[in-house]
């Protein structure tokens, strides 16, 4: 997220859940000019499932892409009131930033990634491409106007030229490739892939799978954050074990587990990882990941137990081969700085 003198991180969070907590409801629009297929009085009307969200760079306004009602839609943070909704594709996946005023959002069921601009206030459709078998994950680079987007059914990563509007190749990678991250300086490309537990690091500019990272029974990996140096990619992700489902086992966190990894981006080496999981206040579902301007926090989303996880980010006792254990490390529980958790209901 941006810095801005008027906003700050955590008021930045809490704004985006407040929003995205009421647009599960109805939501009265503050226009409702024609947008395509519906209405964007029609689309506010409707039941929403928002799964993406994101701040546009002057910290006025948000975007969000809500799957069941197949839209995307603008939100003023200062009115807190909806200037415009837009029907998208099919089942929209994730959104991504283009410039000051333009967004692509992927549509998974429909295979294709729509290009959108919102400088007017109003969503206007430029372009779409069609790129095959359930895109998700997206990424740009502006200085090369590329954007690349994961095809989970395709096992690949597809690398748009944005000005030429045409898909110019196709990157082979692992098993339903989902979520992705571009290095800040556009030399590197992480994707994780939850069918054969892999995360993928790619050069972009060759566009060659330089190695990969295997995670041990992962399934469910989740969002992709670079750090500002480009030295790694932060992710959450799940471990799934083989061992009986009993109280016991739940309990030591022998039958799923959670955790927060990082890969490093300039060189193979072994993931490290922290985990989750607090002893008999365990965490479920992590998904979304978020990191403050200054990387002072890191915070991510558990849909699980409907909450939000907050961490220090540069004191996280982060653990490769061996490691982590089981549950969660103990100096995170005494240290109320260090991690602490927000019920979202």
């Amino acid at each position: 997220m941006p810095n801005s003198s008027n906003i700050s991180f955590f008021q930045c969070l809490r704004l985006a859940m407040g929003l995205w907590l009421a647009l599960l409801g109805t939501y009265s629009p503050a226009q409702s000019p024609e947008g395509e297929g519906l209405s964007s009085k029609a689309i506010a009307t409707q039941h929403q499932g928002p799964v993406d969200v994101l701040l546009t760079r002057d910290g006025k306004q948000l975007l969000v892409i809500n799957e069941q009602s197949q839209s995307v839609m603008l939100v003023s943070l200062g009115s807190r009131t909806i200037l415009d909704a837009y029907q998208c594709g099919e089942r929209p996946a994730k959104l991504a930033l283009l410039g000051e005023t333009q967004c692509l959002v992927s549509c998974s069921y429909s295979g294709e990634v729509q290009w959108l601009d919102f400088k007017t206030g109003h969503f206007e459709h430029i372009h779409t491409f069609s790129v095959g078998y359930e895109p998700i994950g997206l990424a740009i680079d502006e200085k090369r106007n590329t954007a690349f987007v994961a095809t989970a059914l395709n096992s690949s990563v597809a690398e748009i030229d944005l000005i030429n509007r045409v898909i110019v190749r196709r990157i082979e990678v692992g098993q339903w490739p989902r979520y992705l991250t571009l290095s800040p300086g556009g030399t590197r490309l992480a994707v994780g892939c939850s069918g054969d537990s892999r995360v993928y690091v790619i050069d972009p500019l060759a566009g060659e799978v330089l190695y990969d990272e295997p995670l041990s029974g992962g399934i469910n990996i989740g969002h992709f954050k670079p750090s500002r140096d480009g030295k790694y990619a932060y992710f959450p992700w799940m471990v799934y074990r083989t061992n009986p489902i009993n109280v016991r086992n739940i309990q030591l966190g022998w039958v799923l587990a959670s955790r927060i990894a990082r890969v490093r981006l300039d060189g193979p080496a072994t993931r490290e990882a922290i985990s989750l999981d607090v002893p008999r206040l365990a965490v479920a579902d992590p998904h979304g990941l978020a990191i403050s301007p200054n990387e002072h926090r890191l915070v991510c989303t558990a849909s699980g137990t409907h909450e939000l996880l907050v961490y220090r980010l540069q004191d996280l006792p982060f653990v490769g081969t061996g490691g982590p254990g089981d549950l969660i490390d103990r100096k995170l529980l005494e240290d109320d700085d260090l991690f602490y958790r927000i019920e979202l209901g």
